[in-house]
């Protein structure tokens, strides 16, 4: 489970941080680690004003990926400072996933055998803080499908 955050997002060429449920921040903290999310925050515009044409004010945003502790394979983060989060459950030591020093084996499935993954997406406002992020993981966890 993936996704792209527009570039004035990004850590890299933008003003956006990475955090995760550890109170981590930046791509050096977060990156191939274990984690039950990741967040991803920054600027972004909100368009234009309707009727004028003219640019709307400047506002914060986030996206924030859930793993839940049910699945087989927790995730450790793939996430990048270039836009990128991606909850990784196949993620190997020998790949630099630091959280899966552990984990040396590869996931195999029999013939017919399947493999359920389960992730929540949280789009909120402003920063991991302010967008509250811990508080709605922890609501998370409360729906099952």
């Amino acid at each position: 489970m993936g996704v792209r955050v527009r570039t004035s997002m990004t850590e890299d060429k933008g003003k956006g941080r990475l955090s995760n449920a550890e109170g981590q921040g930046g791509e050096r903290a977060v990156w191939g680690r274990k984690s039950a999310w990741c967040d991803y925050s920054g600027p972004v515009s909100l368009g234009k004003e309707p009727g004028t044409g003219a640019p709307a004010r400047a506002g914060r945003a986030g996206i924030a990926l859930f793993d839940d502790p049910g699945n087989a394979y927790p995730a450790c983060w793939h996430s990048r400072g270039y836009g990128l989060m991606a909850a990784n459950p196949f993620g190997r030591r020998h790949a630099g996933f630091s959280g899966a020093r552990d984990r040396k084996d590869l996931v195999k499935l029999s013939k017919g055998e399947h493999l359920k993954l389960r992730y929540g997406i949280l789009l909120h406002t402003e920063d991991v803080k302010e967008g509250k992020v811990a508080e709605k993981y922890e609501r998370f966890l409360k729906t099952k499908d």
